[in-house]
């Protein structure tokens, strides 16, 4: 495998993974050569001999001996990584829709809806009740007025007609008529 055969959206994953393989590999090879007993993985991984002189002169022969191979872990080792990335984020996600979406909704989002729907509910319910209030009265309003209009202008003909039925009477026996008028009345 090449460099090159790496996929364009797993390149970053790579290059992160062998920068810090070498990276590890070189701060344990220096690690080995300078202290006086190596740890058991640099003997294992590299080719003796394990304890130099101290010199980066010899590090660095090495060094250069495990590059190859540590580039070809890291070729192996980035699908691998990249879809376990994405598995673990088709997990997260389906974690998010499936389980902790509904449980939000139900426990916090769910009782500040309902409760918003119940006021808006309550806010509809009161501006028809207002509406209708309004119409209803109205219509009674207009109703008595025309009923009390009526019986109004039923007594006034009422007093009127009495009125001139008592002038007339005085008049026609030729009594003084001193009534007052029903408009002059009270």
């Amino acid at each position: 495998m090449s460099t090159w055969s790496v996929r364009r959206r797993d390149a970053r994953i790579f290059y992160l993974l062998l920068s810090g393989l070498w990276l590890a590999a070189a701060s344990g090879l220096a690690c080995g050569q300078y202290s006086p007993a190596p740890p058991r993985v640099i003997e294992w991984a590299t080719p003796p001999p394990h304890i130099g002189d101290g010199s980066v002169y010899v590090v660095a022969p090495r060094f250069g001996a495990i590059v190859i191979p540590l580039m070809a872990v890291a070729l192996v080792l980035t699908p691998v990584l990249a879809g376990a990335g994405r598995f673990l984020m088709t997990l997260s996600q389906f974690i998010n829709e499936k389980i902790l979406d509904p449980i939000i909704e139900a426990k916090i989002a769910g009782p500040r809806l309902a409760a918003r729907e119940q006021e808006q509910e309550k806010a509809i319910y009161d501006r028809i009740v207002a509406e209708v209030t309004a119409e209803v009265a109205a219509a009674v309003r207009d109703e008595v007025r025309d009923e009390v209009a009526a019986a109004v202008r039923g007594e006034v003909t009422r007093q009127w007609a009495g009125w001139v039925a008592r002038r007339d009477a005085a008049l026609a026996q030729g009594l003084d008529f001193n009534e007052p008028r029903p408009d002059e009345a009270k």
